[in-house]
């Protein structure tokens, strides 16, 4: 959580757009910050993470927390119960990899120390790990996963991002006004940039579509 309120975002933007705080109005800011939020977690996840010690599950399926919303990484090892105990790192590998150099990894003796594990994106709560977990004792590991960011409730409480973000936050509120002003071409340009201060790829015109924006 950071430390910038949503007035200070909010009242810099109705300043730049010279608004009367009528047609951009707080409420409307503050919903496409709360917006804005949502759209950097889902582009970045790793801007809104938790990072804690989670119990494994029998077998070499494993997911992450319910609260969470993607992996980020499995570091290393916790021990068993109560999961307290410094362990040995766990390696990301590659599924392919491993079913080339151990066809039978799945069914190999288990046990509750973890040496490394698989992550496909297309699957972003899920995880494999090896070697299988046992049916009792089983191990713990130190996780970092994303979580939803949290909505903010009044524009006088901080933004639930780390400050480091108001750049991208405040180009979100941009693309969103120029949306309602149906400034199209400078909403682009806004979003691109918001994309930019993040680390992505700029989008195109033909990706661009303002009709689905204004629903």
């Amino acid at each position: 959580m950071g430390t910038i309120t949503a007035t200070t975002i909010i009242s810099r933007v109705q300043a730049e757009l010279r608004d009367d705080t009528t047609f951009f109005s707080e409420s409307f800011l503050l919903a496409g910050l709360n917006q804005a939020q949502r759209a950097i977690v889902l582009v970045k996840p790793s801007a809104n993470t938790v990072s804690e010690s989670v119990a494994l599950v029998e077998g070499v399926e494993q997911s992450i927390p319910s609260t969470g919303s993607q992996l980020i990484d499995v570091a290393y090892n916790r021990g068993v119960a109560p999961g307290t105990t410094m362990g040995s790192d766990i390696k990301l590998i590659d599924k392919d990899k491993l079913d080339l150099i151990n066809p039978t990894w799945r069914s190999d003796t288990a046990s509750a120390t973890v040496e490394c594990y698989m992550f496909n994106p297309e699957h972003p709560t899920k995880f494999d790990v090896y070697p299988p977990q046992p049916s009792s004792g089983n191990g713990y590991v130190w996780m970092v996963y994303s979580k939803p960011v949290s909505d903010i409730a009044d524009a006088s409480d901080v933004i639930n991002l780390d400050d480091i973000y108001e750049t991208p936050l405040t180009q979100y509120l941009h693309y969103k006004a120029r949306i309602k002003d149906r400034q199209f071409d400078d909403a682009l340009k806004m979003y691109n940039a918001f994309l930019g201060s993040l680390g992505q790829k700029m989008i195109t015109e033909k990706e661009f579509d303002p009709d689905k924006v204004l629903q």
